[in-house]
């Protein structure tokens, strides 16, 4: 009888384990399913499928033109990856996009013409991670920099080539260019990345204005 039970309690305990095994192991399925969910369209999209997927998460698109980065990069500029996908878009309605500037835009003056889809302040970025992120110029009052990509006089201070941060609305039909942003002497890229594709773009639309202390 001492033995039977012994028996009995042995099996109990298997069967205990083996159950809490079985249940942790469904928990962590269920976890890995919930995290494959909520991964972006826009992480390191490089088809042109990926890409507009990624492009689509702010707007109904209309795609005009699939090139690659050697089309539109010059001299020094490598805003793209010679080789990446790049996508001239319009889009069928409004879109709001974000960027970071050194100058303050007001509603009759704006500068710049690249934007990204997301508030880098908001998503925990510092400053210096921004600027490697998207490869922007640290040193914007050498003249020269944009031309050649080196700071003659040394790199400007985070401080100054940051210092706010801005969503705006973009109207419909305008032509932009999409892809990830390149790696330059400026930064190792990697981040999505909206511009300007022609010149004398009409002005955008100032939603909130961040300065980024």
């Amino acid at each position: 009888m001492r033995t039977y039970c012994t028996r009995l309690t042995v099996l109990l305990i298997i069967y205990t384990l083996v159950g809490c095994d079985h249940s942790k192991k469904k928990v962590d399925v269920k976890n890995h399913s919930v995290i494959a969910k909520v991964k972006s369209p826009c992480d390191n999209p490089k088809t042109v499928k990926e890409l507009l997927a990624c492009a689509k998460t702010v707007g109904k698109v209309n795609l005009i033109r699939v090139g690659t980065g050697k089309d539109f990069n010059s001299g020094c500029d490598t805003s793209w990856n010679p080789e990446d996908t790049v996508l001239t878009i319009t889009y069928k309605d409004s879109l709001v996009l974000w960027r970071v500037n050194q100058k303050k835009n007001t509603s009759t003056k704006k500068y710049g013409s690249w934007f990204t889809n997301f508030s880098a302040k908001a998503a925990g970025l510092t400053k210096q991670e921004t600027l490697d992120l998207f490869a922007l110029n640290p040193c914007p009052q050498d003249n020269s920099s944009w031309s050649t990509c080196v700071c003659k006089n040394g790199k400007e201070l985070i401080d100054s080539v940051i210092k706010y941060e801005e969503k705006v609305k973009i109207g419909p039909n305008q032509s932009l260019l999409f892809g990830v942003v390149g790696q330059s002497p400026f930064g190792k890229g990697g981040e999505m990345q909206w511009h300007y594709s022609e010149k004398d773009h009409p002005p955008y639309r100032l939603l909130e204005q961040i300065t980024w202390d």
